[in-house]
Order: C-alpha cells, then sequence, then structure tokens
C-alpha cells in the first residue's frame, strides 16, 4: 500500500474554502455557525460531546450560493468541550467548540 499526500486538502484549507466560522467560542446558550457557499449544496450540522454522542444536530438541508448564518441552540448542554461537525456537500469539517 502506498499513501500519496501531494493533493492532500487539509481542514483549514477547507474551512477557508467555505469561508466557515463557528461563534460565539466559547457560548452560553447558542453558537452561530456562518458559512458561505459558491455552489448551492446540502448542509448538515452535527454537535457530540467528547465520547462521539450526538446532543444536538440541524436537519440537513439544501442552501443556494451565498452567505449563511445557522443557529445551534446549546441551551440544554452542560459546560464542556464539544465537536461541531458541518457536512458541506461531500467535505465534513469539524471544529471544537466549547460550552461555558
Amino acid at each position: 500500500v502506498r499513501l500519496d499526500f501531494t493533493n492532500y486538502t487539509g481542514v483549514e484549507a477547507i474551512a477557508a474554502q467555505y469561508d466557515l466560522n463557528v461563534y460565539p467560542n466559547p457560548f452560553s446558550a447558542n453558537t452561530e455557525v456562518a458559512f458561505e457557499l459558491k455552489n448551492d449544496a446540502n448542509v448538515s450540522i452535527n454537535v457530540t460531546d467528547i465520547t462521539g454522542r450526538t446532543v444536538a444536530t440541524v436537519d440537513s438541508q439544501m442552501y443556494t450560493s451565498g452567505a449563511h448564518k445557522v443557529s445551534v441552540n446549546g441551551t440544554n448542554l452542560t459546560a464542556g468541550v464539544y465537536n461541531c461537525t458541518i457536512t458541506i456537500g461531500n467535505n465534513v469539517i469539524t471544529k471544537r467548540i466549547v460550552k461555558k
């Protein structure tokens, strides 16, 4: 088996491609996921705790090209570290978020 990393695209490059930002971080009640699409795409958001258990989701939805903001309700979450996974088309980006 031979691995070729010459055409590797890192998470930072993919996140920059979609101008992805999760704020405020740390958050107390809700956090916003902001992203910009160059083309129409199906987008879903999944928040998991550090054990991998899903604690919040935003249903998959088709978004048109342009800038979008999606609110993630974290009022029922306990303080701690979570992973926010955003799926845009075939690209999956995970950002670490903190509930205070």
